[in-house]
Order: C-alpha cells, then sequence, then structure tokens
C-alpha cells in the first residue's frame, strides 16, 4: 500500500493578446496565486508521508512554486511599472491642460488696444 498523491508538473498561465493592460495582468496574478494555494495544499499532503516518492514529488513542487513565485513577482513589477506610467502620463496630461488653459502671448485683446491707429484723410 503506497501513500501517493499524483501531482501535475504542467503549469498553465493563462494570457492574452493584451498583456500589457491591468485587467489581465491582474487575472494572471489571480491564476498564478491560486496555482500556489493548490500546490502548497498537495505539499502538505505530501509532508504526511514518508516514502521516497513523497520526497520527490515533493521536490518538484517547491520548484513549482518558486518558479510561479518568481513569475508572480515579475508580473507584480510589471504592473508597478504600468502604474508609474499611466502616473506620469496623468500628470504630463494635466499639465498640458493647465498650460493650454493659459492665454497665449499676444492673444488677449489688451495688447493690441491703443496700438493701431486709424487714418482718416
Amino acid at each position: 500500500m503506497s501513500n501517493t498523491v499524483g501531482t501535475s508538473t504542467h503549469v498553465s498561465i493563462p494570457s492574452s493578446a493584451s498583456s500589457g493592460s491591468a485587467a489581465s495582468t491582474a487575472n494572471r496574478m489571480a491564476a498564478i496565486q491560486k496555482q500556489i494555494e493548490s500546490l502548497q495544499k498537495q505539499l502538505l499532503k505530501l509532508q504526511e508521508s514518508s516514502s521516497e516518492d513523497a520526497t520527490e514529488q515533493a521536490k518538484l513542487i517547491q520548484q513549482q512554486l518558486k518558479m510561479l513565485q518568481a513569475q508572480l513577482a515579475q508580473l507584480q513589477a510589471e504592473q508597478q511599472k504600468e502604474a508609474e506610467k499611466a502616473q506620469k502620463s496623468q500628470q504630463t496630461d494635466q499639465a498640458a491642460g493647465a498650460a493650454g488653459d493659459a492665454e497665449p502671448a499676444g492673444a488677449s485683446g489688451s495688447d493690441t488696444l491703443g496700438t493701431e491707429v486709424d487714418v482718416y484723410v
């Protein structure tokens, strides 16, 4: 009688064509989190067994966990960069909007008042 817990060595990460979007990144991060939780549960079950097979499977799961955690960290870094980029873009847009609200030099009617003379003969 063997205390073996079957594990899958295949790790799938859903992705979409618009990987730069915040929603896509958040979805991918959530999927990775679910996979991490699932692997952690499997690891806990394997720790109850002292067989060599369980030990090998536990090592594989730990490697998968490290890989998923690295991917999660990478996605978090990408998300942070996107947030900073969006914030800079918003600040630039606000600065451009504020500059556009100001009157350009010479556009005011008071600048030309009294500088033109009408001559009648």
